[in-house]
Order: structure tokens, then sequence, then C-alpha cells
């Protein structure tokens, strides 16, 4: 678990110190007996080691939420990617029925006004 004086986690670029001795003397001095104070402090330590796996440091946070962003906007750009494709087959769909539509137009115009127009200069 590490030295008995002093327990050190390194977690990112921050360390957390659990100064054993200085515990111990603190419990003595408020009149623990040595043999308390000394459990009492090594039980306070283990405590704190055992809790430092579950602390979230900002560098780990920060590291966790780039990742995930950068996942999201990964998704969100392969998405407009997918809509825009969409959307082009979609206009080039929409364009040949045009065509259609107009061609359409423009037999209905020569079917109609062709004959009146031929009757009418005749």
């Amino acid at each position: 678990m590490g030295d008995w004086l002093t327990r050190t986690r390194m977690l990112g670029m921050a360390a957390i110190v659990f100064d054993v001795r200085k515990a111990e003397r603190r419990l003595l001095a408020a009149g623990a007996s040595q043999k308390l104070a000394e459990a009492t402090a090594d039980l306070m330590s283990e405590a704190v080691v055992h809790n430092l796996d579950a602390l979230v440091t900002k560098d780990y946070l920060d590291h966790v939420l780039d990742a995930r962003f950068s996942q999201q906007d990964t998704r969100i750009d392969q998405r407009f990617h997918e809509l825009e494709t969409q959307l082009r087959e979609f206009r080039a769909g929409v364009r040949g029925e045009l065509r259609l539509v107009h061609v359409l137009q423009a037999l209905l115009v020569a079917g109609v006004f062709l004959p009146q127009l031929r009757a009418f200069f005749g």
C-alpha cells in the first residue's frame, strides 16, 4: 500500500498525500492512546487510498470529454454527409421528373395550340 509515513497517489498531474504520522501526532495531542492513534491514522490512510479510485481529476475529465465530443462531432459529420448525399439524390430525381413534365407540357402545347394556330392562319 505504500510507505507507512506518507501514502501518495499520482492522478494525472495532481498528487494526493496523506501523512499518517501527522494524523497520529494530532490524535495523540487530542488525548488518544498511542495504540488508538496509530490504528486510527492507519485506517484513515487506507480509506483515503481506497477512495482515490473514485476521484476524478480535471485532466481526466477533460480527456474523457474531449474524446466524447470528438466522437459526437464525427457522428454529426457523418450524418450531415449522409443527409447531403440523400438531398443530392432527391434533387437529381426531381430534376429528372421536371424534365419529363417540361417535355409533356411541350407536347401538350404542340398538340393543342398548333392545330388552333393552323386553323386560325389557315
